[in-house]
């Protein structure tokens, strides 16, 4: 499942891996805003920096789905399992026996991550309150680059492995509907989910 607040607890579990030495981590990812792009995992970033004691800062390809590295490391996870069961030599019913049917692939550790643990990390984080107060990012479907810094976080059009003199900052706005924001808008007598996708002069 990949929703805000299973995101931030796998996260937290993958940051419980590092060693104490790592003070800071670059993540790299593809940007669908309903799992990764939005404003709940920019605000997720300040309690988990704090927690780990770590600078993180979140690099997001061009927009796209499925297409990065560690779709590719989840999908050989997945054909890895798979021949397991149509050699008998695993049986896969629930999250527990696919870890153990796993747990021989090479350079690669998947970890259980059961639903009272997501809980229980969450509550640890604050992720509730943090959650309600994520503040909108202005042209979030534009930004490639995001960071905590004491100003808040900060967002950047292009990644950060170099630095370019075109680029562009910006912070977030505190009650603006902004593009990447999702609604629930009533057309024609139902409802249905709708992505702003711009903003003219006050209208959506």
């Amino acid at each position: 499942m990949h929703s805000k607040d299973t995101i931030t607890a796998y996260m937290d579990v993958l940051l419980g891996y590092l060693p104490d030495s790592v003070s800071s981590i670059s993540i790299w990812t593809d940007g669908p805003a309903s799992q990764f792009k939005n404003r709940y995992m920019a605000a997720s970033l300040d309690p988990l920096g704090k927690a780990h004691k770590i600078d993180i800062k979140w690099n997001f390809f061009p927009t796209s789905h499925s297409k990065g590295p560690v779709d590719g490391i989840g999908g050989s996870a997945k054909s890895f399992v798979m021949q397991k069961v149509l050699n008998g030599q695993h049986i896969v019913t629930n999250t527990a026996s696919f870890t153990d049917a796993a747990s021989t692939m090479e350079n690669v550790c998947v970890t259980e991550v059961s639903t009272t643990e997501i809980t229980r990390r969450n509550g640890r984080l604050n992720l509730e309150d943090i959650f309600s107060q994520a503040e909108p990012i202005t042209a979030i479907a534009k930004m490639h680059f995001l960071e905590v810094t004491s100003n808040g976080v900060v967002y950047h059009v292009l990644t950060k492995d170099s630095t370019n003199r075109n680029d562009v900052e910006t912070h977030s706005r505190v009650g603006a509907i902004v593009v990447g924001d999702w609604f629930l808008v009533e057309y024609e007598g139902k409802r249905f989910p709708g992505e702003v996708v711009a903003v003219h002069g006050g209208e959506v």
